[in-house]
């Protein structure tokens, strides 16, 4: 068999791991391969190991993504086929390893059938995993009883256990989308969409070690806490897709900027965050700024660009309308006839004789305190309502838009918070926020918050954070560049062994607080999640405030733009 076979390695942080898999493709009976490791910038001794094997074995070849950032696996994987030679591409996982004669029986079952595009074997797992010895046997009997691979993803099971045991032709994983919504089970939404256009072949023995452990991806990313499972929803609805209602597979081609796969179809737009209200407001994705904005899309066709950002510029945080920059929000707030913003600090968004302040201190006050942080407080307003508690009951203006930036994650009872904010706007009036996301700013390991803490919240009728908002912010949180963030630079060195002595000052201080308002973060958002919790507050009648616009968080920045409308009964 002469057929050169692509072994694609993703790499990530897997220094223990890495020798056992690349020996493993040393040892393959097969000798005609070539292997990509396209390492997704790991932070421990990774590249140093591939670079070391890639000097002993010229077949294989270290990649990395420009400037050695983390871009995740589905970037990853595409990196490496964009210079796959190899009729057929295999996966290694750099935590799995396999027998020496993979490749060789893989190549056999393959030429069984020439018309088949995948072949995969049975696994070995390594490492104790209930579920997925269940998933495994599940699999291995329905082959052995002459299923078919179209049976299991009707079902919503993936027939191809793991990327390790997977080979499949070139040509056709060129032609699938890479964006599954749910990174963990890119593997199954690329099988899904090959199982109607070629035979699977199963080869009913163990040849890949399957490897389970505390530190795998999946097993991180399918916490309830992981920002990751905000997608499962939308995975699974386009998976049903494709089975229930016919849909058929996205052909793609590759954006000059990212070598992503960019689709062909009419785009879906509406359902990121929810069917958009008619407004006399700009719409979330502006076709027209977005070609304007992203040169490498200039020949795009509308729906390409839409379908683009969907699938491709929400995650690489390309604005979709010039309103997800808090600069042109600013400019369109200026126009309203009389704003009351809350929350202006030292730093005002607004000057002029139609705004007017709202603030816990007077202006002595926000020039003190800004002083004792080190702050600039020349900018500082005269504040025409001060409430220390943030009592807006207190005004007694009505206002054609309110807002705030940065302040609405501080609010101790944010249901209460958005009434009162609907009892000083003119009916439609509305509520521009500007909110921090917390995937960008210190607080990307905190779980994002769910409707039920924010009802909670407002049935104890809260006026100080809870204890677990205060502990999570001594202990928990992390640094606030967004710039690394957005890099997938998350931790601060000696984080974790800050834990203790976080949680101990928490302690120390909600005993010496008497009761008294502790300033931290209560309330963490992207913007899908802020999306779904404002949209069914608004379902049950707890606030007046409809959701007309979200826009996306903007690459480099760690803040979201937010729209709502008063709506009263």
């Amino acid at each position: 068999m002469s057929d050169l076979v692509t072994i694609i390695v993703a790499s990530y942080n897997y220094e223990q791991f890495l020798p056992q898999t690349l020996n493993s493709l040393l040892e393959q009976s097969h000798r005609d391969w070539e292997a990509i490791v396209v390492d997704d910038g790991s932070k421990d001794s990774s590249v140093s190991i591939i670079r070391e094997y890639a000097q002993r074995d010229s077949r294989i070849r270290l990649k990395q993504h420009p400037g050695g950032i983390n871009r995740g696996l589905s970037a990853t994987i595409q990196l490496a086929m964009s210079c796959a030679e190899g009729t057929w591409i295999a996966f290694c996982e750099s935590d799995d390893w396999w027998n020496p004669q993979f490749l060789e029986a893989a190549l056999r079952r393959g030429h069984d059938d020439p018309a088949a595009g995948l072949v995969f074997s049975d696994v070995v797992l390594e490492g104790k995993s209930p579920a997925m010895e269940n998933h495994c046997e599940t699999v291995r009997m329905h082959f052995r009883n002459g299923g078919d691979a179209i049976e299991l993803y009707r079902r919503m099971c993936n027939a191809v256990p793991s990327f390790s045991c997977a080979m499949v032709k070139r040509n056709l994983l060129r032609s699938c989308d890479f964006d599954s919504y749910f990174a963990p089970s890119l593997d199954m939404w690329l099988w899904a969409q090959l199982v109607n256009k070629t035979p699977f072949l199963f080869i009913d023995e163990p040849l890949v070690h399957w490897r389970q452990h505390e530190t795998s991806y999946m097993k991180k990313s399918v916490d309830p806490a992981s920002l990751e499972m905000e997608a499962v929803p939308e995975f699974l609805r386009r998976m049903k897709n494709l089975f229930d209602q016919g849909e058929e597979p996205r052909l793609s081609r590759k954006s000059s900027r990212t070598g992503e796969m960019i689709p062909n179809k009419a785009p879906m737009m509406g359902h990121v965050f929810g069917k958009e209200p008619e407004s006399d407001f700009p719409r979330s994705f502006d076709v027209d700024y977005y070609r304007k904005s992203n040169p490498d899309l200039a020949g795009f066709s509308d729906s390409q660009l839409g379908e683009h950002y969907e699938l491709h510029g929400l995650a690489e945080g390309r604005p979709g309308s010039a309103f997800a920059l808090r600069e042109q929000l600013i400019r369109k707030i200026a126009e309203e006839s009389l704003v009351l913003e809350i929350g202006p600090f030292c730093n005002p968004l607004l000057t002029g004789d139609n705004i007017r302040y709202f603030d816990v201190l007077d202006q002595s006050g926000l020039k003190n305190r800004a002083s004792a942080c080190g702050y600039p407080h020349q900018s500082a307003p005269h504040i025409d309502y001060v409430s220390p508690n943030g009592d807006l009951s207190l005004v007694t203006e009505v206002f054609s838009a309110v807002t705030s930036s940065h302040c609405l994650e501080h609010q101790p009872d944010l249901i209460r918070h958005l009434q009162r904010v609907g009892s000083i706007l003119h009916p439609d009036g509305r509520y521009y926020l500007i909110i921090p996301d917390k995937r960008y700013c210190f607080d990307h390991f905190l779980p994002c918050s769910m409707v039920s803490d924010v009802i909670e919240a407002y049935l104890d009728g809260r006026k100080v954070h809870s204890a677990s908002s205060i502990i999570e912010h001594r202990a928990l949180i992390t640094h606030n560049d967004c710039t690394r963030h957005w890099q997938g630079d998350h931790s601060d060195s000696g984080s974790d062994s800050d834990v203790s002595r976080g949680i101990r000052d928490a302690m120390n201080l909600l005993a010496n607080s008497t009761g008294k308002y502790i300033d931290v973060h209560a309330w963490q958002f992207t913007p899908l999640s802020f999306y779904k919790i404002m949209k069914l507050l608004f379902e049950l009648g707890l606030i007046p405030l409809s959701v007309e616009r979200i826009y996306n968080t903007p690459n480099g920045r760690n803040e979201f733009v937010a729209v709502l409308r008063n709506a009263p009964a």
